[in-house]
Order: structure tokens, then sequence, then C-alpha cells
């Protein structure tokens, strides 16, 4: 048991573990969901336990009966994101996948899809990583760790000799997330957004060129 604080002026008592449990099997759902957009909005630190049950027209103590309050709702989106990710990319490697850079391709262009069909957990990862929720390690230690050395192990399998297989799984990490948040710029300083077609396409032909080099095709 553990006691978190869930927004506002609610404190309660969660059983991380039965609340992790639960999570795992339910998947994302509705509520989820909203919290899942208002914390890519806002951050986590930035958002309530009311917020969230405001937006989704409940009262804030269903959410803690049912999500041990906001740590665990935002864990349950963070673990049910993972799980959705890991689901696609194992399926992946059983039907379509081989150590080169053909393969690496394919992983590369699925969790670019993956994050672009789901913007608000790259808009959470961006927060995580400018220190919002950095009380809360649990995810990284459960959920982002486990993705990263997989796709480390991919990396690794399919590089050239040399090849520093952790940083490069990183600068794809960068990469992606960044440009999802920003797009290009125009010669007149003018956003030109990730979703535009011809940008995406500009994007997804460099993330190409970049896994071919590190593998030795290019």
């Amino acid at each position: 048991m553990q006691r978190v604080a869930s927004g506002g002026d609610l404190m309660v008592e969660r059983d991380t573990s039965a609340g992790r449990d639960r999570h795992r099997t339910a998947g994302r759902d509705e509520t989820q969901a909203v919290a899942a957009r208002l914390f890519g909005e806002l951050g986590y630190d930035e958002v309530s336990i009311h917020m969230v049950a405001d937006a989704v027209g409940v009262a804030p103590e269903t959410l803690v009966d049912l999500y041990g309050g906001k740590q665990g709702l935002y864990f349950g989106v963070m673990e049910a994101s993972a799980l959705e990710w890991r689901e696609q990319l194992d399926l992946l490697l059983v039907k379509d996948y081989t150590p080169d850079a053909d393969g690496l391709i394919r992983v590369g262009d699925l969790y670019l899809d993956y994050c672009l069909e789901h913007p608000e957990i790259s808009r959470i990862l961006i927060h995580r990583w400018m220190s919002d929720a950095s009380d809360f390690t649990d995810v990284e230690h459960d959920i982002v760790v486990p993705l990263i050395e997989k796709s480390i192990d991919l990396v690794r399998g399919a590089a050239e000799p040399g090849v520093d297989a952790e940083a490069a799984t990183w600068t794809f990490l960068w990469m992606i997330h960044g440009y999802l948040q920003s797009g290009y710029l125009d010669r007149n300083g003018r956003k030109i957004p990730p979703t535009n077609p011809k940008a995406l396409g500009r994007f997804r032909d460099h993330m190409h060129w970049l896994t071919r080099k590190i593998t030795g095709a290019e």
C-alpha cells in the first residue's frame, strides 16, 4: 500500500500492485484517453484529478476508486500505451522482421506511425524529459527501460560493428519525438506541421537514410 496525492485535496491509500494488474488487463479506456490528452497538453504536474473528473463527467472520488488517484491514472495511461506498442512491435518481429536495414526501417516506420496516431504519448514523454512528474520514477523503471532495452537489442543486431547501439536508439527517439512536436520551418519562418504529407515523407526518408547509414547499407 502507498499513500499518494491524487490531485486537489484528496489523499488515498493505493494498492499499487493491484492497480497495475488491473491496467495490464483492461487496456486504455475512455477515461485514460481523456487523461492522456490532458497530461499531454499540460503535463502531469499541472493536471489535477478534479480536472480529469470534470473532463470525463464523473466525481473525483470515482477516479480515486477506479484508478487510485492521479498517479494510478497516469501510470495506467503509460502502461496501456506501452502494452499497445509492444503488441504491434511483437507482431512485426514475428511476421516481417530481418536483422538488417530493411528490418530496422520497418520498426522505425511502425513507431513513427504509432506516435502519429497517439500524439498525446509523444507529448507526455517530452514533458517527462523536461522533469515533469520527476518524483514518479516508476514509469522509467517499469515501462520505459524495458522498451528501450528491446530497441537497443534490435539496433545492435542490425548495426555495423562499432556503432553505439544505445546512442543510435536514443538518436532515433529524440529525432522522432522532436519532429512530432515541431515539424519544419519554411524560409519565411512559418511552421510546417509534422502531419503535412510532404514534410512527413521528407522526415521519413531522412530516417530511412540514417538507418541505412548505421547498418552499413548506405
